[in-house]
């Protein structure tokens, strides 16, 4: 078989009928009748000199050599509708767009109402979504273009990525005004004696940190687990406890809570907070305009 001999159109509904696993289904998305559905798939498998897809009682079950293939058809198809689509340049204030923005829960309270702020007095037209930053099959995401860029801390993504570092970020306690920890004198003693709140807020790192901690002897007396940075501040202004937080989430918090921080009296690695993208967004204008605005807004020296 050779390259001419292949219908772009019958990688589509290869690709369709790969995803759906169904023949009407993936008519419907096509705008194609199911019988041009059933002829397409008759051509495929003399192309391919392979069944590819199984009726099953749960719909077209792949065959090993359609699974083989269902990856680089996708990639070749998304790259040529990138390639067809773009445009020389991207105008916000012209271009209709909806940036898909993965971060924590943390980055969303951090980055959000800024770089919201910031849009919208660009444009009407264009659209945000923050998804998590450790949502499964993240990389999927960013290769494919459902996620534009990354934003946080995740050095475990390197391969086929472009990162860009914002800034290092410290971390810092944060307790009522009137907590004790705040007028104490020998503050890393006293670290021990507090009662804690902690954070399981997975992209945040607060995970390698409590790693850390433990590793020079600072095991803390953790009474309340919260799973989001959302619901810590009030709990934190209802009671005695404390928190180790990443600064950045002191700078967000609203002084109706009635709470301060202070730099955690522990040395603690700093993370690395980084913008991060697909290396096949790259050139893609419209990503490029966003990481402009994000590395304007949030780059530090």
């Amino acid at each position: 078989m050779k390259i001419r001999d292949v219908d772009l159109n019958l990688l589509r509904v290869f690709e369709c009928v790969f995803q759906t696993r169904k023949v009407v289904e993936a008519a419907e998305i096509l705008g194609i009748s199911q019988p041009a559905v059933s002829n397409a798939l008759k051509k495929l498998r003399e192309l391919f000199n392979d069944e590819l897809f199984v009726r099953t009682r749960s719909g077209m079950t792949p065959t090993q050599y359609a699974m083989q293939l269902a990856e680089p058809i996708s990639y070749a198809l998304k790259t040529l509708e990138i390639a067809i689509e773009a445009s020389e340049s991207f105008d916000p204030r012209r271009d209709k767009r909806h940036f898909v923005i993965a971060t924590s829960d943390l980055g969303d309270m951090y980055f959000g109402p800024k770089f919201i702020s910031h849009i919208r007095d660009i444009s009407q037209d264009i659209t945000i979504e923050f998804v998590r930053n450790n949502r499964p099959h993240i990389v999927d995401s960013l290769e494919n273009g459902e996620v534009d860029i990354l934003l946080g801390f995740r050095p475990d993504l390197i391969t086929n990525m472009f990162v860009f570092r914002l800034f290092y970020q410290g971390w810092s306690i944060l307790a009522r005004k009137d907590h004790p920890i705040f007028s104490s004198k020998a503050p890393r003693e006293d670290l021990l004696a507090c009662r804690w709140i902690g954070v399981r807020s997975e992209g945040s790192g607060l995970a390698s940190v409590n790693a850390e901690l433990l590793k020079v002897g600072m095991d803390r007396n953790i009474v309340v687990w919260t799973s989001n940075f959302g619901t810590l501040a009030p709990l934190l202004a209802v009671g005695d406890l404390a928190a180790c937080v990443p600064e950045k989430y002191t700078t967000v918090i609203d002084e109706a809570f009635g709470l301060k921080s202070m730099p955690f009296p522990v040395d603690l690695p700093k993370h690395s907070i980084s913008s991060v993208w697909h290396s096949r967004a790259h050139n893609d204008p419209a990503n490029q305009w966003l990481r402009q605005q994000v590395s304007i807004l949030f780059k530090e020296a």
